[in-house]
């Protein structure tokens, strides 16, 4: 726990981060520093293909405009993910 962590996100940024947990292969849970040590925590869920992958924020104590900026980044960038991939490997569980 708490070691250093450089990640490179699907909107190009690098994150600085500490690490929390990490449950091999089923997913971690990291703080990022650039976010106001926000928690992002990827979970892969166990079983066959397609698999059912989740990303949480904890976002608490960040300015609302830049939560909001954050979510806007992703929700652009998944859209991307999921048209790349013709629909076929399942739907995001947000709407747009």
């Amino acid at each position: 726990m708490g070691t250093a962590q450089v990640l490179v996100v699907a909107t190009g940024e690098l994150w600085t981060a500490q690490s929390q947990f990490v449950v091999p292969p089923q997913g971690l849970c990291v703080s990022v520093d650039s976010l106001n040590d926000a928690l992002a925590w990827l979970t892969i869920e166990a079983g066959s293909a397609p698999y059912d992958v989740q990303l949480w924020f904890s976002t608490y104590g960040l300015a609302e405009l830049r939560v909001s900026d954050i979510e806007k980044r992703r929700a652009l960038e998944l859209k991307k993910i999921l048209a790349s991939q013709g629909g076929k490997y399942g739907e995001s569980s947000r709407s747009f």
